[in-house]
């Protein structure tokens, strides 16, 4: 007689076994292998979101060079990022007593700062992977205008 609540709680739990076990079957039986609409396989084709990418971003179309000095130097340090454009010099020449070479030195940093804000947005400066977690990607016209930048308030 005590072993019927037992055999009671034995048989529901099998049944509840056999029939999650069931469920879960008749539903992979169903529906196997579902396929997405052609759309978003198309999509899918043409934005990948998996797999690995090491190194810069690939730019997909024809990049436009600046005919301004800066961006010729810019584009010269996105490719092969490492000799930036001598923006060390023009800010060396600001504290001149000569007021026409001041002139262009303010003018040439303003036209790199601008550039690269530009080159930043349209996407030509390449981004480069962090092999860090939880740490974004680098983009050298961001990398720049940050120590041009630090640059200028310690000057």
């Amino acid at each position: 007689m005590k072993r019927t609540p037992f055999a009671l709680l034995l048989l529901s739990l099998l049944a509840l076994a056999t029939a999650f076990f069931f469920r879960h079957s008749l539903y992979n039986a169903l529906i196997p292998n579902p396929r997405l609409a052609p759309e978003i396989e198309a999509l899918n084709r043409h934005f990948p979101l998996y797999g690995e990418l090491r190194g810069p971003l690939p730019l997909t179309g024809d990049i436009e060079i600046p005919k301004t000095q800066a961006g010729k130097e810019l584009h010269a340090y996105y490719r092969e990022n490492q000799r930036e454009p001598p923006w060390r010099t023009a800010l060396g020449r600001l504290v001149t007593k000569d007021s026409a070479e001041r002139s262009l030195a303010e003018s040439y940093l303003c036209d790199l700062l601008d550039q690269a804000l530009k080159d930043e947005e349209a996407g030509v400066a390449p981004w480069q992977a962090s092999p860090f977690w939880g740490s974004g990607g680098f983009n050298p016209s961001r990398g720049l205008r940050e120590r041009v930048a630090a640059a200028l308030l310690q000057a």
